[in-house]
């Protein structure tokens, strides 16, 4: 989570401290002094490309084309959409477009980006997918969100560890980080990615448009990056809220570069642009976000295991994917995994996949389900597998409703203490007839230990008196015929012990 603040960055931690072999940097690099922000293509495709989504990440009415293998130096994966529209602002045509074309949709009827192999086979943004597929029958179609997206992009994240440990997603698709001129650099020569760099979060933000995928443009100490985005199309602020429609609206009053919109008042942008307007406020005039925060490391149970020689048989590979996965399950205890992660290594090259599940689990055949899942994924069973290695995460431990139980629990405790000093005195009531008039026909009094029914002459009166149970019987006559005995009040005839009276008669 990014924090606006004004105060300077805290030093003395080490970036690099969770560099993983084969990572991009070192581990002794001094703490660095600009703030990066990598923006990487609608992460769909950049994934897809780099080996980190397989194919169920696809539309389901046209068959996925397979992933490539990330290198060796590859960042740890992830997956998302970067802009809505066509190109992203600044895009720059790919130098070597991939092969196959993809195509990225976010209701799964429209295109909503087509890559550069796409775009030249006549696919274009804002058409059906039913459409793009008559122009180019090889179309890839990957979603733009969805859980597999969502664990590939956590993954992304985990993985920036190895580059900095100042590290925030702004949002799906682009992270800030930490660094200097040669981590920019290098980061976009080994991701594919755009990266800006200057003092703030959203001015490298901006300058990340600027760059061509693979490069980065960052802005020295001391220099303005305002020199850089004011002469910039006002299409650069795509990426920051501003639609297609609202660039149309201020074309039509002549403003046409970011340096123009940034002349506007607060006032104005919110009158003209409304919720858009908002949204470009801390971009354009502040206050912004200088400063990126400490991420802590993922917490992780992992198990490895190395093969003397490469292992290419599924007879191999299974049994020891089922015995990692059972040490992971039982070292989660009480806890509940909800991403599954594997990391292959092959004859140098390195991949990972992760999958994630529904509903957080810690269950091992589901587990060893999903990790069959992610080491398919990886592409690199087919070249032989010299290291293997399995990583839960999103560890949760399952929630209970303990003041409930508690509550129960402090109940049982009273009434055994209760008996334990008054035998056989304890009680309680239970319903016996819910549509009586009388508290004492309605409530039954029981014994608590046997339950047995109990003699009950009802509430006592709210005056404090012992209540009168003696009611006159209007169905026995006043007087005894002649040579009858009185009729006993105490004990009415009828069986009802004096409680059924028969109504008035009104006439």
């Amino acid at each position: 989570m990014l924090h606006r603040t004004t105060t300077n960055r805290q030093n003395g931690v080490q970036d690099g401290a969770q560099t993983a072999q084969g990572g991009l940097f070192p581990s002794s690099r001094q703490p660095a002094s600009r703030i990066l922000v990598a923006s990487v293509e609608p992460f769909a495709l950049w994934a897809h490309r780099w080996g980190r989504l397989d194919a169920a990440a696809a539309m389901p009415s046209h068959p996925a084309g397979g992933a490539t293998t990330a290198p060796a130096t590859a960042p740890a994966a992830g997956a998302s959409r970067e802009a809505t529209g066509a190109a992203p602002p600044g895009a720059a045509p790919e130098a070597a477009p991939p092969s196959a074309p993809l195509a990225c949709s976010e209701d799964g009827r429209t295109v909503t980006y087509a890559d550069a192999s796409a775009r030249a086979a006549g696919v274009q943004t804002g058409m059906t997918v039913a459409g793009a597929w008559q122009r180019a029958p090889s179309l890839t179609i990957l979603t733009a969100g969805g859980p597999e997206v969502d664990a590939a992009w956590e993954a992304f994240l985990d993985g920036m560890h190895d580059v900095s440990p100042r590290v925030a997603a702004v949002r799906l698709g682009v992270v800030a980080f930490a660094g200097d001129a040669h981590d920019a650099a290098a980061f976009a020569e080994r991701a594919g990615a755009r990266v800006g760099g200057a003092g703030t979060v959203e001015e490298a933000h901006l300058l990340a448009y600027l760059a061509e995928p693979g490069r980065a443009v960052v802005a020295a100490a001391g220099e303005d990056p305002w020199t850089r985005l004011d002469p910039a199309p006002v299409y650069l602020l795509g990426g920051a809220g501003l639609s297609s429609a609202q660039r149309e609206r201020l074309a039509w009053l002549g403003v046409d570069t970011v340096g123009a919109l940034r002349r506007w008042t607060p006032a104005q942008l919110l009158a003209f642009l409304g919720d858009e307007g908002r949204a470009l406020t801390p971009v354009l005039h502040g206050p912004r976000i200088d400063r990126v925060p400490v991420r802590p490391p993922p917490v992780v149970v992992a198990a490895d295991h190395a093969f003397d020689d490469a292992a290419c048989e599924p007879a191999e590979i299974d049994p020891v994917l089922g015995r990692l996965v059972a040490q992971a399950a039982e070292a989660l205890g009480q806890r509940s995994a909800e991403r599954v992660r594997v990391l292959v290594s092959s004859g140098g090259l390195r991949s990972d996949a992760t999958r994630r599940a529904k509903a957080p689990l810690r269950d091992p055949v589901r587990l060893l389900r999903l990790a069959r899942l992610a080491l398919s994924d990886t592409g690199l069973v087919p070249l032989g597998v010299d290291e293997l290695r399995l990583e839960l995460s999103g560890l949760a431990r399952r929630a209970e409703a303990g003041e409930l139980w508690a509550q129960r629990r402090r109940r049982a405790e009273a009434a055994r203490a209760v008996h334990a000093r008054f035998p056989n005195q304890a009680r309680r009531f239970a319903l016996h007839d819910p549509g009586a008039l009388r508290p004492r026909l309605r409530w039954r009094l029981l014994d608590l230990a046997s339950g047995d029914p109990l003699p009950w002459d009802g509430p006592a009166p709210r005056d404090g008196t012992a209540p009168n149970r003696t009611v006159r019987d209007r169905t026995v006559p006043d007087k005894a015929a002649p040579g009858e005995a009185a009729p006993d009040r105490a004990a009415p005839q009828d069986g009802t012990d004096g409680d059924v009276r028969v109504p008035a008669l009104h006439r």
